[in-house]
């Protein structure tokens, strides 16, 4: 039973970190894009005026916060 209520909210709280990294592309604004290949791209979005590197591999998101703004802001 342990187990089970152990995977269950390590599911959940992976579901829950994938929609809020796609949630920040999604509001956000793309200041640049590197593609790699047709499912891998690495995008550079403002968000609330912070700044976001974000990885995508196929439907796999991964948004990192930048510390440094000053290099990507036009």
């Amino acid at each position: 039973m342990k187990t089970i209520l152990i995977i269950s909210t390590l599911l959940f709280l992976f579901i829950k970190l994938s929609s809020a990294d796609s949630k920040i592309i999604k509001d956000g604004l793309i200041l640049q894009s590197k593609p790699y290949s047709l499912n891998e791209t690495t995008l550079v979005v403002s968000n609330s005026n912070k700044i976001y590197v974000c990885s995508i591999v196929g439907k796999l998101t991964k948004c990192i916060l930048s510390s440094n703004n000053k290099n990507f802001i036009n």
